[in-house]
């Protein structure tokens, strides 16, 4: 197994540099996005409503629409840039914990095979063992033939349930 429980739990650097890096680029864009997106809503406004309001002269509507437009429209495109980036980092925590949880099933996995290929391995050498004492029979103890058949018949049911349910 190259990758120990240890390894899985605390993720190392190098497993949360690529997802660390999205967010970081992530984070970049909004960092220019936000302001270049405010900074276009002001120019139309100014360029375009502003004057526009000035013309009508009605200072009430003016200060009303500025109250609108630098009130309400700056703070929602705050709050949008925010919970886009709330989702994002969701995202990537989300697949963060999904890849953690597939390593450690991938590791589990792994070990749960070499678990029962040690296991088949050892019932089988014990079931060669007491194959080749079986023809020595006549020197052993009275008594010691029989457990020693009972064992191998019982290695040999075992070694054939894990058989079974391995396929």
């Amino acid at each position: 197994m190259s990758n120990s429980p240890a390894s899985v739990s605390e993720p190392p650097a190098d497993r949360l540099g690529p997802a660390l890096a999205a967010v970081r680029r992530r984070l970049s864009l909004l960092r220019w996005l936000v302001p270049l997106g405010m900074f276009l809503l002001v120019l139309v406004y100014e360029l375009g409503a502003g004057p526009w309001l000035d013309a009508q002269g009605e200072l009430v509507w003016h200060r009303g629409m500025d109250i609108v437009f630098y009130g309400l429209l700056g703070p929602a495109l705050t709050a949008v840039a925010l919970w886009l980036l709330g989702r994002w980092i969701e995202e990537r925590e989300t697949s963060e914990l999904q890849s953690l949880a597939l390593a450690r099933a991938r590791e589990q996995a792994q070990a749960g095979r070499q678990l029962t290929d040690d296991t088949l391995q050892t019932l089988f050498a014990a079931s060669t063992l007491l194959s080749a004492l079986e023809t020595h029979a006549a020197a052993m103890p009275p008594g010691t033939l029989e457990r020693m058949l009972s064992t191998h018949h019982e290695l040999d049911r075992a070694i054939g349930r894990l058989h079974r349910r391995l396929t």
